[in-house]
């Protein structure tokens, strides 16, 4: 059973949740735009609101967990989903978003419990964006060649001390790469990073 429901406009700005301010206690007004990230717990804020700008402006859909400060003062791990509601034209109506009640969340366990060979390709590529680093740049900071960088991204192959260099860099940059319950891999940021409005919908992958 959903613990609260809310929808968004085409451009990610959230509307009042009834259910949301049953849940946590705070007013419609202060839930809008982005005020619904004041209520989670501080170490998430950054990870929401990342993944949250990811989906509206690339879609196509939002999945991810965080900490929320509930009406009876304690931080609760809830899972947050939306969806976009499209027109006949293909165009974003609206977005409606469910959140779930979860006992506890293995989605951002500490890195040093995560195999290196699920550190994929597809991930490098998307860490590179949040850096707004280059092929260059990577290849710097993992002391290896581009060439090595451009044949991994490629999913050319290489091998693993390769791939451990590029996954430690990218970990010394502040960013952390775990796997979920269902095995799925995701990424965050450490607080200590920010990541630029414009990163992920410009990219930087040359």
């Amino acid at each position: 059973m959903a613990a609260a429901e809310w929808t968004a406009t085409p451009n990610g700005q959230r509307r009042p949740s009834l259910s949301w301010q049953t849940l946590t206690g705070q007013s419609g007004h202060d839930q809008q735009g982005d005020g619904w990230v004041d209520i989670l717990h501080p170490e998430d804020r950054h990870r929401a609101m990342t993944a949250w700008h990811t989906a509206w402006t690339h879609g196509p859909t939002f999945d991810t967990d965080f900490r929320i400060l509930c009406a009876d003062g304690s931080f609760r791990w809830y899972n947050c989903r939306a969806a976009p509601l499209l027109n006949g034209q293909g165009a974003v109506v609206e977005w409606l978003s469910v959140l779930l009640s979860i006992v506890a969340s293995a989605r951002f366990a500490s890195p040093a419990a995560r195999p290196v060979s699920e550190f994929t390709p597809a991930l490098a590529r998307s860490a590179r964006a949040m850096l707004s680093w280059s092929i260059l740049d990577l290849a710097e900071a993992a002391d290896v060649s581009p060439s090595s960088v451009k044949r991994f991204e490629a999913e050319d192959g290489v091998r693993g001390m390769t791939r451990l260099a590029i996954c430690r860099a990218l970990e010394a940059e502040g960013l952390h790469f775990s796997v979920n319950s269902r095995g799925e891999i995701s990424m965050s940021m450490g607080s200590a990073h920010r990541i630029a409005p414009d990163t992920v919908e410009n990219g930087a992958y040359e």
